[in-house]
């Protein structure tokens, strides 16, 4: 992908997928960030296990090996600027406490760096989630306060995608919003390209 968009990326393997059938076509998923610009100083946060996939995955037959994680990086903006980026995915099995713990681990690694903060991804939290309450104690702006529109478990119906669950947020922090936006795409086949629907926000850094 970053290659067809000429992106630079960093990425971060989160899981390995594995069953029974497939033990040699094994499949890794993880999170990335995708940039126009120079990336530099990429991090990643192992974050707290509030959930077991490699003990307890085999339940929802998805045995896989890993961990949740989250990579961070610093964009050179062509201003000479910087932001901070983070790509997230956080624990579906876990209730609101525990997905605020592996967030503020994000949170806490944003703070070290004095830079407008961008955290986006799948945090598998509804609205109204703990977070949400936590998150302007540290300066945090949720993106998409006040739009409930669905962005999980995402299937085709009468040539459109539609989703069942608010579960894929951006939030920020040092930046003016301009704009925001869920998407809804298909694929050639009239399939959706994802259980997920995209999220993307239009920011301004604020001077």
């Amino acid at each position: 992908m970053a290659k067809a968009l000429q992106m630079n990326m960093a990425f971060v393997t989160e899981y390995v997928e594995y069953n029974d059938d497939t033990p040699e076509n094994q499949g890794d998923h993880g999170n990335a960030v995708l940039a126009p610009f120079p990336i530099t100083d990429v991090t990643v946060i192992r974050h707290t296990t509030v959930y077991s996939w490699q003990r307890w995955g085999w339940i929802y037959g998805q045995p896989r090996f890993g961990e949740r994680v989250t990579i961070g990086a610093t964009l050179e903006l062509p201003d000479g600027s910087q932001m901070r980026v983070y790509s997230t995915h956080l624990e579906s099995n876990a209730e609101t406490v525990g997905k605020w713990i592996q967030l503020s681990e994000v949170v806490k690694d944003a703070e070290k760096y004095d830079l407008p903060v961008v955290i986006g991804g799948d945090f598998n939290e509804l609205p109204g989630g703990l977070m949400f309450a936590m998150l302007p104690r540290h300066g945090i702006e949720n993106t998409f306060a006040g739009d409930l529109s669905s962005t999980g478990t995402c299937k085709p119906a009468d040539g459109v995608a539609k989703c069942s669950l608010k579960i894929d947020w951006i939030v920020h922090k040092g930046l003016a919003l301009d704009g925001r936006a869920v998407d809804y795409p298909l694929n050639a086949e009239g399939g959706v390209i994802s259980d997920h629907a995209p999220v993307r926000a239009v920011f301004n850094v604020r001077q």
